[in-house]
């Protein structure tokens, strides 16, 4: 669960350190979401991050300690979802208020998915888009996990 965890919560913290893309798959919509998180954007500072990263952790953990069967990655999925909609829901809004982040709605990318499973991470950032795997470590050879280097922290 750690190494889940800390791949899903980066990925979350650096969208905080630039201007979201966002993607309700309207252009014009994506235009006025992109200029009105321009317009209204405040500094967010790196301490900000990092505790709304340490929030993030301590608030998934707690909601999916019983949620977490690796023999059975499928199970409790579900419960194992960060996302947002045209807001941020649940744990990320409640890490983003923990942190003192205040800028509304367009803070983080909307129409936003990750599913956090036992030996996987995955993300779906916008109306339509992909889902991009950031960690999986049920490789073919079943040995070194494969994690994106823009999104695993050095140790």
């Amino acid at each position: 669960m750690e190494k889940e965890i800390e791949v899903a919560t980066t990925w979350w913290a650096d969208q905080l350190r630039q201007v979201p893309k966002h993607d309700n798959g309207d252009l014009m919509h994506n235009a006025l979401a992109a200029w009105a998180s321009e317009r209204t954007r405040r500094v967010i500072t790196e301490d900000q991050i990092e505790r709304f990263r340490t929030e993030l952790v301590e608030r998934w953990v707690k909601r999916n300690t019983g949620n977490w069967r690796p023999g059975a990655p499928g199970w409790g999925s579900s419960l194992r979802v960060l996302a947002t909609d045209y807001a941020p829901a649940g744990e990320l809004a409640e890490a983003l208020e923990a942190a003192e982040i205040t800028q509304g709605n367009l803070v983080l990318p909307i129409k936003t998915m990750m599913w956090i499973d036992p030996g996987e991470v995955k993300v779906s950032c916008g109306y339509g888009a992909g889902i991009e795997t950031l960690y999986n470590n049920q490789d073919d050879a079943g040995e070194t996990p494969a994690v994106r280097d823009d999104v695993a922290r050095a140790d």
